[in-house]
């Protein structure tokens, strides 16, 4: 796999440490971003009572990771990062009928994968671990599957890293 370290990447996302913040991607092959002024366009909203320092990092169309056949795999749109915790987002506006869950579940097991694969050391510094899908349409929670709690139990295993998959439009900062 080609790699970029996007711990490192030129970041022009501000530390947010609104209460109430969004993640937004404009599906347009540019990178997703966040907003605290325009709610319209949140796809996924970020809840910070606490006020704290949020880190949101781009992926998609900024981190390029090929596969052994030369084929690009797809990652999920960005990660938040605070405190010892690291949240993966993968930010969705479809509806029940389009297969946007199994897609955006796995974008996230992509990431998962390659960041453990890559960048173990980074890692280390996050006791937290959570990966969200987020859906604009589908804003209430989701209750997870017994096979997709049974897919993210054994990829924590094999991985080493225990981490939750939420399915909901709002990310909780805690």
């Amino acid at each position: 796999m080609t790699i970029s370290n996007f711990f490192i990447l030129q970041i022009n996302e501000p530390i947010r440490n609104d209460k109430l913040f969004g993640l937004c991607d404009d599906d347009d092959n540019l990178p997703a971003y966040s907003d605290n002024r325009q709610p319209e366009k949140w796809i996924a909203t970020v809840d910070n009572p606490n006020e704290c320092g949020v880190q949101f990092y781009p992926i998609d169309n900024v981190v390029i990771c090929v596969n052994r056949n030369n084929q690009q795999e797809s990652l999920c749109d960005g990660m938040l990062t605070f405190d010892d915790r690291l949240f993966l987002v993968e930010l969705k506006e479809r509806g029940r009928k389009q297969d946007w869950r199994s897609k955006a579940k796995h974008q996230l097991i992509n990431t998962i994968k390659w960041l453990s694969q890559h960048h173990l050391n980074e890692l280390a510094q996050y006791t937290v671990f959570k990966a969200y899908i987020c859906n604009k349409t589908l804003p209430q929670f989701e209750e997870t599957t017994i096979a997709e709690k049974n897919e993210f139990r054994e990829l924590s295993k094999q991985l080493g890293i225990r981490i939750r998959l939420d399915i909901q439009a709002t990310i909780h900062i805690k």
